[in-house]
């Protein structure tokens, strides 16, 4: 078993690349919001 200083750094690895994650989610989502808006206008037009 890693020593537990090696086991905090994994899991600050692990916790910052979690974040990453949420975070291109989030962004994704917000992306998929303005693609369907535009995609709206688009039809309207």
């Amino acid at each position: 078993m890693p020593s537990l200083p090696e086991q905090r750094r994994v899991g600050a690895v692990l916790d910052a690349q979690s974040a990453t994650i949420a975070a291109s989610r989030a962004q994704l989502a917000k992306l998929a919001v303005v693609k369907r808006g535009l995609l709206a206008d688009l039809i309207r037009i």
